[in-house]
């Protein structure tokens, strides 16, 4: 028996590592999956309603699962579809937005602050606590996803006179998310659960030529990130190469939110 033989019949076997994705059908959340996917992992993909088409499941399952995680109960239904499905999961990345909950007329209504903050804060807190709740869990990595403007406000000069900025509860509830990430890394470190956070800035492929000229103005890199780069660090928290990072908010923006 050759020694790269002998190596190969006593090395224990990777266990297959199972990603929950919210926010599957977004521009970033489906290259997320597909790369999760061509990595050799398992993801339950989340959808918020039943999407055209799912990306390939080349070398991996993908299970999706279409369900409104800010109905009353949502997260205890995903629980347990996930224990129908005998998935243990051993990440999460929350990337779920709602598009809807942006549209404003002048200022953000009472509602539209409470669901958004919902959300983006009280979902991914009640997600992250009862999975790691789960007897016998198998979680290890969270990534909680959010934005630059979760870092800084928005400049005025990206938006000019008629274009509609990001409104304010959006940035204030990114915001919130990057404390939460401090507020539950601490308890889940001793666990061995790291859970992070991304703030990411504008992915290229929803917007005008003159959007990204103005853009490529305000930024140091000079460009928008490809959606790409956007996923590229996700997968890197999920990793055991950033097994020692806690609680960190990895901003990942181009240099946008240093000057």
């Amino acid at each position: 028996m050759t020694k790269k033989n002998a190596q190969a019949k006593t090395s224990p076997r990777r266990p297959v590592e199972t990603i929950l994705v919210t926010g599957a059908g977004g521009l970033l959340g489906r290259r997320l999956v597909e790369r999760l996917l061509l990595s050799g992992r398992d993801v339950v993909a989340v959808y918020r309603s039943k999407p055209a088409d799912l990306p390939s499941t080349t070398g991996a399952r993908l299970h999706p699962v279409t369900l409104d995680l800010t109905k009353k109960g949502g997260v205890a239904r995903l629980i347990a579809t996930l224990a129908k499905m005998r998935c243990d999961v051993t990440g999460i990345v929350h990337c779920a937005r709602s598009r809807t909950n942006l549209a404003i007329d002048r200022l953000p209504t009472r509602e539209q602050w409470s669901n958004e903050f919902e959300l983006g804060v009280s979902v991914a807190h009640e997600l992250v606590y009862e999975m790691a709740a789960l007897p016998e869990t198998k979680l290890r990595r969270v990534v909680l996803v959010g934005s630059m403007y979760g870092v800084v406000a928005v400049s005025p000069h990206l938006y000019p006179k008629g274009m509609t900025p990001p409104p304010l509860h959006y940035g204030v509830t990114k915001a919130a998310m990057v404390h939460l990430t401090k507020e539950l890394a601490v308890p889940l470190a001793a666990r061995g659960i790291n859970v992070n956070a991304v703030s990411i800035g504008g992915i290229e492929g929803r917007t005008g030529a003159a959007f990204k000229r103005r853009y490529r103005q305000l930024c140091p890199q000079g460009r928008m990130l490809s959606v790409d780069e956007a996923a590229a660090p996700i997968e890197f928290l999920l990793s055991d190469a950033a097994g020692g990072i806690v609680g960190h908010n990895l901003v990942v923006d181009g240099g946008w939110s240093i000057w």
